[in-house]
């Protein structure tokens, strides 16, 4: 059988197939007929039960559909319903379950811990409690160094402590079925400010995360992810060590006056090659007579947390002396570029 589909219109259940009858397990019990509002030639068909055949209740023409529609051979005799997990158990995590994430939105803007937080660029807090390095848009994407040898993920977070005590950390995953998260809080930093910590993920997914200290709490949510292929953006130049390009980030940054001073705080930095931009943004033609070949290394600036005038794109050549001097390849709005998703991750380049 090819597949099926319902018809709201007659609450009919239509089955495609080369042939005008299917068997059960048995071999008796199971007819198709032509649905009354299909043409003839179309392999459409409705299930019916051969005559003489009782239905003792509606559970079992149920169970014959579903006999039929899913090609089980063998069907449960003990009459429990068979347990079914969450899709994201049954499947690889990607990127896009992170839509389905109740995510916290951290802030570039933290007190008052300040610059002092680590990871304050990604930050969330209360008046008691901190933490940074929630990743952008609340999504941690792990590279490969960050994820241990039986799978699980690794990650530092910095706490500012504005109630005194000792941290502690817990954790649960809120899509799917996983150990809890494991924290580790080291020694060493006093009652209160900053303080280190880090928390093992045992798998992928949404995790739920709560800091302890004394009566104060703070639960935020992120999605974590293993970086497979691609890198994520830094909120900064500063907040990342980046491979040595003829032009640095800041130097990118600089080539155009509106990127420099633009509205919307920190950008977001990608360090991709240039089809990597055209693929994932897919803009016009280049500002400027700027590379051809896609391989080239550009650096990617998006400002503006939210699509609309305040967002836009920015993007210049990494290999380029010229780009010191404000040459630059792509600068849009987001409105000019239609319907853009910002990525999550966009291509590393290969560099000399």
């Amino acid at each position: 059988m090819s597949g099926s589909r319902f018809q709201h219109r007659t609450g009919w259940r239509l089955y495609r197939s080369n042939s005008a009858a299917i068997s059960s397990s048995t071999g008796r019990n199971l007819l198709l007929s032509r649905h009354p509002n299909e043409a003839a030639g179309t392999g459409v068909y409705r299930l019916r039960m051969r005559p003489g055949i009782a239905v003792r209740c509606a559970s079992c023409l149920l169970a014959a559909v579903s006999l039929v529609a899913c090609a089980i051979t063998a069907p449960d005799v003990s009459g429990s319903p068979r347990p079914t997990l969450p899709p994201s158990t049954q499947r690889q995590v990607t990127l896009a379950d992170a839509k389905r994430c109740p995510r916290t939105q951290p802030t570039s803007d933290p007190s008052p811990g300040g610059p002092a937080l680590f990871g304050s660029s990604n930050a969330y807090g209360n008046a008691q409690l901190w933490v940074g390095a929630l990743g952008p848009d609340g999504v941690i994407e792990a590279p490969a160094d960050m994820v241990n040898k039986d799978g699980s993920i690794g990650w530092k977070f910095g706490w500012w402590r504005v109630a005194s005590g000792e941290l502690t950390i817990s954790g649960r995953r809120v899509d799917g079925p996983a150990p809890p998260a494991r924290g580790d809080v080291p020694s060493g930093y006093g009652p209160s400010g900053f303080q280190a910590s880090g928390v093992t993920f045992p798998t992928e997914g949404c995790w739920e995360i709560t800091g302890h200290v004394g009566s104060a709490t703070l639960t935020f949510v992120i999605f974590v992810i293993k970086r497979l292929g691609g890198v994520s953006a830094a909120a900064s130049c500063d907040a990342r060590i980046w491979p040595k390009t003829v032009v640095s980030c800041t130097e990118a940054q600089r080539s155009i006056s509106r990127g420099a001073s633009g509205s919307g705080g920190n950008p977001l930095i990608w360090l991709t090659t240039l089809e990597g931009v055209d693929t994932a943004f897919g803009p016009g033609r280049q500002v400027t007579n700027q590379p051809t070949d896609p391989a080239t290394p550009v650096w990617v600036f998006v400002y503006g947390a939210n699509p609309g005038p305040d967002r836009f794109l920015h993007v210049a050549d990494a290999t380029n002396p010229r780009t010191r001097d404000g040459a630059f390849i792509y600068a849009y709005t987001w409105a000019e570029l239609g319907s853009a998703v910002l990525p999550t991750t966009l291509p590393a380049p290969i560099l000399p």
